[in-house]
């Protein structure tokens, strides 16, 4: 008898298969927000008070830095910096976006696409802007006689192939045209890729080569990983000279949290489209719930990543208050100090013009 019955359920399960394939592929993409709220019934409430919870937090926590960058940080540098800082808050609020409305999740996502690759062209803007911008930090380059740091992650074998660059006009364009180029190209794959879905010819997540998604995926991959290491070269530039700021910890930490996006992103397109993530039947399809997934994992991690965000590009007075810095540099520009009292505080020969600026760039950091 349990055999018998065990042979049919085997039956009627393979019976329904084809129907279970066929009813999932039917389920329009995105559902109304009334059909979302039927598929998890009382369990909405709590995701949607949660996210929105999460939400608000990281928002608060980007109100309390641009407080702190507004009334510390200088003019010409508060635009740049925000931007940086606004990557959470920015995902957060189109993720949640998209998992309140499900019909708008498509929009979000591209916006969200798009928006990160103008935080690495602006974190470069803001390592240069540290330095007192290219025209003040090329001569100093060149009179050094430095050479780029080819040897960066993701690329790092290309100090191999071209060995030692100098730097000059000619290499610094093509240093900040490796981080530039990745907003066009990303904008292109994008807006290629939407006509090609519309077309038939591009499916999320399909890795099969009779599809354009693995052909369009692997191009915008290899931008990203030229953008990045184009962010490198500037990081590695600065890692000295910037080094009492911990510059190189801010940027890495805006870098890694892109990566992870964009891998994440990714790795669940891939996972729904090989049945990993299921439809929920009658309403949601597979890239619905893919995309409900991924908005609430975003809105946790940005939540997380915020703290230290904050931690690290609040602006502090530090020990000295610009007053006293300034009483400092202007004792230092008086006739009555000498070269060689400066040069005793650290043991190395400076000129009086060195230290001064050097004071300047003090006060900007604080």
């Amino acid at each position: 008898m349990d055999l018998y019955n065990r042979k049919l359920l085997d039956d009627f399960s393979k019976a329904i298969e084809p129907t279970i394939e066929s009813n999932c592929s039917n389920v329009s993409t995105y559902p109304t927000v009334d059909q979302q709220l039927r598929v998890f019934g009382s369990y909405s409430v709590l995701v949607y008070v949660s996210s929105a919870t999460l939400t608000a937090l990281t928002l608060a926590m980007f109100l309390y830095l641009t407080f702190r960058i507004t009334r510390f940080a200088p003019s010409r540098r508060r635009t740049m910096i925000l931007w940086v800082t606004a990557t959470p808050i920015v995902l957060s609020f189109l993720s949640f976006v998209g998992m309140l409305l499900p019909k708008a999740n498509y929009t979000c996502k591209h916006i969200k696409s798009l928006y990160m690759p103008w935080v690495l062209m602006h974190l470069v803007d803001l390592t240069l802007d540290y330095h007192g911008g290219i025209q003040n930090l090329l001569p100093r380059l060149e009179s050094d006689g430095a050479t780029l740091a080819l040897e960066q992650i993701p690329c790092c074998c290309a100090a191999l192939i071209w060995g030692k660059v100098l730097y000059n006009k000619h290499t610094m364009r093509v240093a900040r045209a490796l981080v530039y180029q990745f907003p066009l190209i990303q904008f292109v794959f994008v807006f290629l890729g939407m006509i090609l879905e519309e077309l038939g010819y591009y499916k999320s997540g399909y890795v099969g080569f009779d599809n354009s998604y693995i052909y369009l995926t692997t191009l915008k991959t290899i931008s990203f990983f030229i953008a990045e290491w184009g962010v490198n070269l500037f990081v590695a530039m600065s890692a000295s000279r910037l080094a009492h700021i911990k510059y190189g910890m801010k940027i890495h930490l805006v870098q890694l949290f892109i990566l992870f996006v964009k891998a994440q992103t990714t790795t669940m397109q891939i996972l729904g489209d090989n049945g990993v993530i299921p439809c929920v039947l009658p309403y949601l399809s597979v890239n619905a719930f893919e995309s409900f997934l991924e908005n609430g994992l975003l809105i946790v991690e940005c939540c997380l990543i915020s703290i230290p965000i904050v931690i690290e590009y609040q602006l502090r007075r530090g020990s000295l208050d610009r007053k006293d810095v300034l009483k400092e540099m202007e004792a230092r520009m008086s006739p009555a100090t000498t070269t060689s009292d400066i040069s005793s505080h650290a043991g190395v020969t400076r000129s009086v013009s060195s230290d001064v600026e050097l004071c300047k760039e003090f006060v900007e950091f604080l």
